[in-house]
This record gives C-alpha cells, sequence and structure tokens, in this order.
C-alpha cells in the first residue's frame, strides 16, 4: 500500500497499473500460444474509455480462449509443465497458470495483490487486508511461489485462523 508521511493510503487499481497488467496479460497469452496477444487485448478493451481503463479488465479474456473448465485445466496443466522451469517467465504468469490448472482463473485484483505481497525484482512486499471471498488463498499461494521462484534461499511462512485455509493454501503451493 503506497505510505506518505506514516499514513497508510488505500491502493487503488486505476490507470497505472494498466499497462503492468497488460505485460502481465501479454505474458499468459503468449505462454498459451496467442499469436498476437496485443491485438486480441486491444479488442477487448477498445470499447472501454481511455480514462476508465485500469489493471482489472483482462480476466474475462484468458477466459474466454476455452470453451470449458475441463478444457481450461488440461491446457493450463500441459502449459504449466512446459514453463515451470523457464526462469524467463515471471513466477506470477507461472502462478496464475498453476491456479487456472487447478480449477481456478484468478481475478486481475489477485494477481495485483499476490504481486504486493510477494515483491517483485528484488521489492519488499506489502501488507494487505482482504474481506472474506476476495481471494487470500489465491494470494498468498502465488504470492509464496513467486517469492521461492525468486530466491530459493526464502523461507515462507502461511499462518492461517482455520486449519481448512490453511490446508487448501498449502495444497496450492505443494501443488506448484
Amino acid at each position: 500500500m503506497p505510505q506518505d508521511n506514516g499514513v497508510v493510503k488505500a491502493f487503488q487499481f486505476h490507470i497505472d497499473g494498466f499497462e503492468e497488467m497488460k505485460d502481465i496479460y501479454r505474458g499468459i497469452l503468449k505462454s498459451f500460444g496467442v499469436v498476437d496477444p496485443d491485438t486480441q487485448m486491444t479488442n477487448a478493451y477498445t470499447m472501454i474509455p481511455e480514462e476508465k481503463r485500469n489493471g482489472v479488465m483482462f480476466n474475462d479474456l484468458v477466459a474466454g480462449l476455452f470453451k470449458d473448465d475441463e478444457d481450461r485445466k488440461a491446457k493450463a496443466l500441459e502449459v504449466f509443465e512446459q514453463i515451470k522451469d523457464d526462469i524467463t517467465i515471471s513466477p506470477y504468469i507461472k502462478a496464475y497458470i498453476a491456479e487456472m490448472a487447478s480449477g481456478y482463473i484468478p481475478y486481475d485484483t489477485v494477481i495485483t495483490a499476490a504481486r504486493m505481497v510477494g515483491g517483485e525484482k528484488g521489492k519488499d512486499g506489502k501488507s494487505l487486508q482482504m474481506g472474506c471471498g476476495e481471494g487470500k488463498t489465491g494470494v498468498l499461494s502465488m504470492a509464496a511461489y513467486a517469492i521461492l521462484q525468486q530466491n530459493n534461499k526464502k523461507q515462507v511462512f502461511i499462518t492461517s485462523s482455520t486449519e481448512n485455509l490453511a490446508a487448501e493454501a498449502l495444497d496450492k503451493i505443494e501443488f506448484y
């Protein structure tokens, strides 16, 4: 969360996040074999006025690549197996595709939150407050995976208020 003179400000998904998320989704689409991801993304958001564009609009584009859940899960697992050891691919792209293989398509806000918590390219992570059903397990498992991918000497400790949530997060991390 951005800080100013010790006062914590709420993170806003605004136009500054648009290009950053566009790059992430470009990588996801390329991983799935989309030949011209820029054109596909442009077609998806041309109807949205420029001042309303943000990093929270690409999720449907990825979901739309597949006719059904089983097709998506199988393809995502295949793609994940191909890219999981490729160090040139962002760990967040890998985590997103792994989430899809497990049957969950993370919302754009989950990816952004995971990148904030997990840090990226040497940046320290940030604390977030999330409500029920906003994707905390997805955020934590994606961030933990990314941290471990960026520096295998680090450790990640996940605590939870319930055994079920802790087990769910552990299952996802073990899958990665």
